[in-house]
């Protein structure tokens, strides 16, 4: 199965009017009850199957070490299976997607993860330490996908409650130019843009992390939550092996510079499938 999908597929929208201004508007949206607990049961055993040998793998056949860091599979972890293979083509995923990115919405790559901790606030993709101007930086270009109109689906296999693991986002964040103005609240600026604390320009909030404004989104197993690229979220709380499926689709790549970014991440994937061939 090719791992970008999805050109050309005419699936009939599974969302409403109401729910696409939702989207475009907060950055996010979830459709309850998508799955079926038979469904998710199945999807629950293959994740749990190619962790198992993936960690295994790694282990070198030995008694795996107690997790203590965040352990994610990336790229290619529902290509691992048969049963999550079937996820991104699925017309409560696929479908909602084109509804909310328009025909043409492409597949563009998974991962699955055992999450650890806290996980800090970040966008997938928008603003970052590379580009400390945002969408005014003179490094930034169309190619690096930074502001690339993208959704990232996430399918947990864990009811997950506020303050106990679940996913946290600020409302309207893919707008600029509020989408910059939360730059020093950045999870990767301690380690690749310390230069940016430094000097009169640094406007933290003076609040720790988990007290950021925000909106918890509470979810069950069945349960999917659509969010942009762009959206700042964040985790707080939770236990140790929190099992999450992600899967990314981008808009149509109907430009040289989206076509560009689109050929590099295919190559990805095929690096991918001839390590594991």
């Amino acid at each position: 199965m090719a791992p970008f999908r999805g050109e050309g597929q005419n699936n009939k929208s599974m969302i409403r009017k109401e729910q696409k201004i939702f989207f475009e508007t907060f950055g996010f949206l979830v459709l309850k009850r998508a799955f079926s607990p038979p469904e998710m049961q199945k999807i629950t055993e293959a994740f749990d199957q190619v962790m198992a040998e993936v960690g295994a793998a790694d282990s070198g056949g030995d008694e795996p070490s107690p997790l203590t860091t965040k352990f994610f599979i990336d790229p290619g972890f529902i290509e691992r299976h048969k049963t999550l293979k079937k996820i991104a083509d699925d017309p409560r995923i696929h479908g909602t997607v084109e509804g909310l990115l328009g025909a043409g919405a492409y597949y563009a790559g998974s991962d699955g993860a055992l999450c650890v901790g806290d996980t800090n606030w970040h966008p997938d993709q928008g603003w970052d330490p590379s580009i400390p101007e945002g969408r005014l930086d003179p490094n930034l270009t169309e190619r690096s996908g930074h502001y690339y109109p993208g959704i990232k689906v996430a399918i947990y296999l864990e009811a997950l409650l506020a303050g106990q693991g679940c996913l946290s986002v600020i409302p309207g964040s893919i707008h600029s130019p509020f989408h910059e103005r939360l730059w020093s609240l950045h999870c990767d600026i301690p380690d690749r843009g310390k230069h940016l604390l430094q000097g009169d320009r640094i406007n933290q909030f003076g609040v720790n992390p988990s007290e950021v404004p925000c909106f918890a989104i509470e979810s069950h197993p069945g349960d999917v939550v659509f969010f942009s690229h762009q959206i700042w979220h964040a985790s707080f709380g939770g236990d140790p092996g929190r099992r999450m499926i992600a899967l990314a689709f981008k808009e149509a790549a109907t430009n040289e510079q989206r076509r560009a970014y689109k050929a590099r991440h295919e190559q990805q994937y095929r690096n991918v499938e001839s390590r594991d061939s």
